[in-house]
């Protein structure tokens, strides 16, 4: 079985094409595996794409009426992961897979 690393980022939104670029620089220099956003700013059903080739799927977690949360969980795509349940909360505050 392979190892398995994981990193806990609060991003303080990534709304910027240029945020995301850094934010994934710093994950491809630390090889987490498994990735905890935090502080994503992002409402529910409006989260960017979140395009890094190596991760992929991500779970996302928003605020109806706020910006100012919102949380993401990405796999690596080598990790062997099987999503059975999602608990997300309804204020964007964590989501539980």
């Amino acid at each position: 079985m392979a190892d398995i690393t994981t990193a806990s980022y609060n991003v303080r939104s990534l709304n910027t094409p240029s945020k995301r670029r850094q934010v994934f620089g710093t994950l491809r220099r630390d090889r987490a595996t498994v990735l905890f956003l935090q502080e994503m700013h992002f409402k529910i059903n409006h989260f960017p794409n979140l395009t890094y080739s190596h991760f992929s799927p991500w779970y996302h977690c928003g605020s109806p009426s706020s910006n100012s949360r919102g949380v993401s969980i990405g796999f690596q795509k080598r990790v062997p992961f099987l999503l059975v349940d999602q608990i997300t909360d309804t204020e964007g505050r964590y989501i539980m897979l």
